[in-house]
């Protein structure tokens, strides 16, 4: 998450009383920073700085729906703070809220026409909308920017970005190279250089700028989060999924975090504990990482309970070691501690020889047996997923044209 200085339109604290009725959210989180900022935020309701501070601390921290309404309260208090119309429209960009966030942003732009951080926000929403065309001019300003400031590491790293945003994969490779040349010191710019290089299948380099990032700033969660999807990628399961843990810190997750009220499970012995397994992402990734249920019966759990989608309630019965399966948003039965699916797989311990244990792992229930047979002069028919879920933001990457399988019809 790139943040600038707050400047081109802030006022600094507020003094009207009425404007202190807005409470600072209470979360559940050990981190001490995060608590240090929500409480100097309570102890002077009335700053609208320290408000926004606030709202920074719980993005920071992956608190996503406090973080957006505590962005609405600075807004309440300051209809023309422009950082908070561009930190708003950037965290409801991240999470999927497009035409929200656009409309934030085009407030921020306004406010502040020549911020470089809410220019990049708004070409990369209009960029996610299928907008390029809107987006130029904006790429454009960021370049004049940029050549107008050649010292200037943090604009080469916005024109950069932006540049990445339009498809110029390229040349953002060769901007953020740039930066870093100016200022070797900026973790976030390593970050993004291994990003763009991911998609470039620089895998080997990636790693190295991953690497390097977190040499300059250890434990961003952020960067953790990138560098484990890579490590699994490459295979690395037993580093990968270590690393993949950061997820929870990290601005970029978008599932929100929810506090089941008893601790989360880290692979110490269970002793007969009653244990909640809670789906975390889309639907594929619970029908791979279900396989590792049996894991929290051999470390002794009492009892299994998942939490699922409603559209896996029946499928996930059938997985063995589960003594009940609640579809999400319904009550939950007491349990002792919680833990998310896709934890399991660091707690197995998996590599790239074990992850296909015991399998099958998924069976047919009752009702689908009794289903009637298929007619013998019936032609096979047989279903493929070819398309991700529209509502996410990996849409593109993750889908095929359906006429790339006309041959097999």
């Amino acid at each position: 998450m790139i943040t600038v200085a707050r400047s081109h339109g802030d006022r600094g604290s507020a003094t009207d009383p009425a404007r202190a009725k807005f409470p600072v959210p209470e979360v559940s989180s050990s981190s001490p920073a995060l608590q240090r900022v929500l409480s100097a935020a309570r102890a002077k309701p009335k700053s609208v700085a320290l408000r926004h501070d606030a709202a920074d601390a719980l993005r920071a921290a992956a608190f996503v729906n406090e973080a957006i309404d505590a962005y609405r309260v600075v807004l309440a208090m300051d209809p023309a703070r422009g950082t908070a119309h561009r930190d708003l429209g950037n965290v409801l960009v991240d999470n999927g809220r497009l035409a929200e966030g656009l409309e934030a942003l085009q407030r921020a732009v306004a406010l502040l026409p020549e911020e470089a951080g809410t220019l990049l926000g708004l070409v990369r929403t209009l960029q996610k909308l299928g907008r390029a065309a809107e987006a130029a001019p904006f790429v454009e300003r960021l370049a004049q920017a940029a050549a107008v400031h050649p010292s200037d590491a943090r604009r080469a790293l916005y024109h950069a970005l932006a540049l990445s945003q339009v498809g110029r994969l390229d040349d953002a490779i060769a901007g953020v190279r740039t930066a870093i040349a100016l200022d070797d010191t900026d973790a976030e710019a390593w970050e993004f250089l291994g990003l763009l290089l991911c998609d470039r299948a620089a895998w080997d380099e990636a790693r190295v700028a991953y690497d390097a990032a977190l040499e300059r700033a250890p434990g961003r969660p952020q960067t953790l989060f990138h560098r484990g999807t890579l490590r699994l990628r490459l295979g690395d399961y037993e580093g990968g999924f270590g690393d993949y843990e950061a997820r929870w810190e990290s601005p970029l997750f978008t599932t929100a975090r929810r506090d089941y009220g008893v601790p989360r499970w880290q692979g110490e012995p269970l002793g007969g504990r009653a244990l909640l397994v809670h789906t975390e992402q889309g639907l594929g990734d619970t029908l791979q990482f279900v396989r590792f249920i049996p894991v929290a019966r051999a470390h002794g759990a009492g009892r299994i309970v998942i939490e699922c989608e409603d559209s896996l309630v029946r499928l996930l019965a059938s997985v063995s070691g589960v003594d009940a399966v609640v579809r999400r948003g319904q009550p939950l039965p007491a349990v002792d501690c919680h833990v998310p699916l896709m934890s399991l797989a660091r707690i197995a311990g998996a590599t790239v020889d074990t992850v296909g244990f015991a399998t099958p792992y998924l069976g047919v229930d009752a009702i689908a047996r009794a289903l009637p047979p298929r007619k013998a002069e019936t032609r096979l028919r047989i279903g493929i997923v070819f398309e991700a879920s529209r509502a996410g933001g990996s849409f593109g990457a993750k889908s095929l044209p359906i006429e790339y399988f006309a041959p097999l019809a």
